[in-house]
């Protein structure tokens, strides 16, 4: 978690610094699924420490119908603890999302000449752009409140 935001000032960089050929069509590319391994990440970090806090207080809820002098002070978090500690984390994926998606519309002018010069650079524009609006929903399908 800690290389989350050093992640994501890089990929704004990289999208702020480089002019658009080919290549750099690719690094756009990479950067949207860069994007989108940082959401899954934190949708699947969600779930998994919820999930181990449930099978925690079942084992903790076990302790005291067996053992008199357990105390609920053991119990080790709650969802909202999870999502405060996530909370900064899913706030600077999100501003690169926001900030991807500006990016696109601030050069579509230069995506659409590109595009239009270069075959294979459409082809990666499209690409891109597909995967993007596929893994966006993709994503809200799997967790609709994560959206």
């Amino acid at each position: 978690f800690s290389n989350i935001p050093s992640t994501v000032d890089r990929l704004k960089y990289a999208l702020v610094t480089e002019d658009l050929t080919e290549n750099n069509c690719r690094l756009v590319q990479n950067t949207c699924k860069e994007h989108l391994d940082l959401q899954v990440l934190l949708i699947e970090a969600d779930t998994r420490m919820k999930a181990r806090l449930k099978e925690d207080e079942a084992l903790n809820n076990n302790d005291f119908d067996t053992n008199p002098f357990a105390s609920e002070s053991s119990l080790s978090a709650t969802d909202d603890e999870v999502d405060r500690f996530l909370a900064s984390f899913v706030n600077d994926v999100w501003e690169l999302g926001d900030f991807i998606q500006e990016t696109f519309v601030t050069r579509i002018g230069s995506l659409a000449d590109l595009a239009l010069k270069n075959p294979s650079a459409m082809h990666v524009i499209i690409e891109t752009f597909v995967t993007r609006i596929g893994s966006l929903a993709d994503l809200a399908l799997k967790n609709p409140s994560a959206m």
